[in-house]
């Protein structure tokens, strides 16, 4: 029978190899899967998506009672991007903010976007943001937060860069959001942190120098989180 220090030393080795293990397939993901930025959605009306809805239900109900302006539900076209899932969209009745509903088996979540004259841009959201290396968007996390405390608090950020924001035409939350994904993809490429990989360049693969910076930036989103 071994004795408790070494069932222990067993247990530890276990820990820092499932951890290894976890840290390994998260750096994968960033260095082998491609990024699509925009054209990966289509029109999907809401009442015909399948299976478990309530937690997209939620934030709608929640996007009304705020009167946000509703700009359509989309789901994952076939053949994109491996994470699927439905995404609906809001504005706020000035167009000045783009809320995304994002909802898919692995990830259910909220982001709120502001394009600025400045060609910066300004993210808050529920649960993660995407991680930029290129300093072209500012996020915040308030985890789990009401849809209106994340609104309150995307406001005053706003208001306090002091710069004008970029509204929505047309109604077109999608195009919207994509601008700002084709511009973050555009500087990674000229940075060296990503390589186009369609001929339109809606598409993006990391390099090795890309990954680990989206990597390190993903653990510092951690202690970022405002309560």
């Amino acid at each position: 029978m071994q004795s408790l220090p070494s069932i222990i030393n067993w247990l530890l080795l276990g820990g820092v190899v499932l951890i290894g293990v976890f840290v390994a397939v998260w750096f994968g993901a960033f260095l082998f899967e491609k990024e699509y930025l925009a054209g990966d959605l289509v029109l999907k009306p809401i009442d015909t998506l399948e299976g478990n809805r309530d937690y997209l239900k939620q934030r709608i109900a929640e996007a009304e009672l705020l009167q946000l302006v509703n700009c359509g539900c989309f789901y994952t076209a076939p053949h994109t991007s491996m994470l699927k899932g439905a995404t609906q969209f809001y504005r706020t009745p000035d167009g000045t903010v783009v809320i995304a509903i994002i909802d898919s088996r692995m990830l259910k979540k909220v982001m709120l976007s502001t394009l600025l004259t400045s060609g910066k841009v300004i993210e808050t959201g529920d649960l993660s943001l995407i991680p930029d290396s290129t300093n072209f968007t500012e996020g915040v996390i308030y985890y789990e937060a009401h849809l209106a405390k994340l609104l309150r608090e995307h406001f005053r950020r706003v208001q306090e860069v002091g710069d004008h924001p970029v509204p929505v035409t047309n109604n077109d939350a999608l195009s919207y959001s994509e601008r700002i994904s084709l511009e973050r993809g555009a500087r990674m490429v000229s940075m060296g942190l990503a390589q186009w990989a369609n001929p339109s360049q809606s598409v993006i693969r990391r390099t090795f120098k890309g990954a680990l910076s989206t990597f390190r930036r993903s653990l510092a989103q951690i202690p970022a989180v405002e309560p």
